[in-house]
């Protein structure tokens, strides 16, 4: 009798420790909303209340961000190329020179090195702004990126450069939480480490070429900073409001395509290999011919499409959760179709941005203001 009683007092002390473990990981699940808990609104309103996912709308009343300017009681209207504003301006100016950067704009802290560049906080004539320095001497500013590239809420807004010190100057109305690289540091562990976070983050990035490659009806430019995956997410910033935005203008040559003739473009002089690039960047000629930068072939922006799937793949794994895996699961198909070995079967940034967001809806996903 003794010894049954000891087995049976064994037994429950082992069933109320798996029970425990088991509550355990039903918590662990429930605060990032992991379960199978369907798409229960109030959960997703849970979690969004701790964490500002998608930043509230603006306001028709609100000051125009940098870039854009107010006409009389109209909505907020662009400025044209190679001009900018300030939030509360009422005008456009041009593009302060090289002789204004030298003498009126003055860095006042070292903020983060990004891709090629190195960014300090600076001030100019009274107002805070970004001051980004080239870190090789051969660096190549693209100043027709610079004055074309329409002011975005992806883009860092230019108010000036100069090509012989490689040196660009932004506006400072956008915060800089942190490279995308470097944002599984910041949100580990904490209220935004779940799926909405990180599926946000690959349609934001998808949003970003798909701006690039509509830049104007004839005009696309290429992210050409893009070899490898780490290069890719060292020079785009993440704001506090969790949108991307775009740190690099060096390398954004430009595929134009008017009137039926396309003229396409070439990233490098450099042979570029490994699965991470598009086979059209690669050396087709590799097993009978030495490399020769002359005679590779040129390409359009669908070598940036291409790349897409990879780097949704490593920002979902950073969740780790069946959510990030069911949200896969929808974009397999479109996923294949970024992977063809054909570019022109490949989607265009808007189409690919389309899928994206209506996945983004399937999964649970408030709506996103502005998109």
């Amino acid at each position: 009798m003794l010894a049954l009683r000891r087995v049976l007092l064994v037994s429950s002390t082992v069933a109320c420790l798996l029970i425990f473990a088991f509550l355990c990981t039903i918590y662990l699940d429930e605060r990032e909303i992991y379960l199978s808990i369907g798409r229960d609104s109030a959960r997703i309103e849970q979690l969004l209340s701790k964490c500002p996912i998608v930043p509230a709308a603006q306001h028709s009343n609100k000051a125009c961000p940098s870039g854009f300017i107010r006409q009389g009681h109209a909505n907020c209207v662009p400025c044209s190329k190679g001009s900018f504003s300030l939030p509360q301006w009422s005008v456009c100016k041009d593009f302060i020179d090289c002789g204004e950067i030298g003498s009126s704009v003055r860095p006042t802290r070292f903020l983060r090195t990004v891709g090629n560049w190195a960014f300090h906080v600076a001030e100019w004539r009274d107002y805070e702004v970004y001051y980004a320095k080239g870190l090789f001497a051969n660096l190549t500013l693209n100043p027709q990126a610079l004055r074309d590239l329409p002011p975005h809420e992806n883009m860092l807004q230019p108010i000036g450069y100069c090509t012989e010190t490689g040196i660009v100057v932004f506006t400072a109305d956008k915060p800089l939480l942190a490279p995308l690289s470097d944002v599984y540091e910041v949100v580990r562990g904490g209220r935004c480490d779940n799926y909405l976070f990180w599926f946000k983050m690959c349609v934001e990035y998808v949003r970003i070429l798909a701006r690039l490659h509509s830049a104007s009806a004839a005009r696309s430019y290429v992210l050409c900073n893009s070899h490898t995956l780490q290069q890719i997410l060292d020079q785009i910033f993440v704001t506090p409001e969790f949108r991307l935005v775009l740190g690099g203008y060096d390398n954004l040559p430009i595929v134009v395509n008017e009137k039926g003739r396309e003229e396409r473009i070439r990233c490098s002089d450099d042979n570029l290999v490994g699965p991470f690039v598009s086979p059209e960047q690669q050396w087709p000629f590799a097993r009978y011919k030495v490399f020769n930068p002359r005679e590779q072939p040129p390409y359009n922006e669908k070598a940036d499409i291409w790349k897409v799937p990879d780097i949704t793949r490593s920002l979902l794994a950073r969740c780790g959760s069946n959510r990030c895996r069911e949200i896969l699961h929808y974009l397999t198909a479109t996923h294949v179709r970024c992977k063809s070995k054909v570019p022109q079967q490949r989607p265009n940034a808007s189409e690919l941005y389309r899928e994206y967001l209506s996945v983004w809806e399937i999964v649970g996903g408030p709506q996103l203001h502005g998109y």
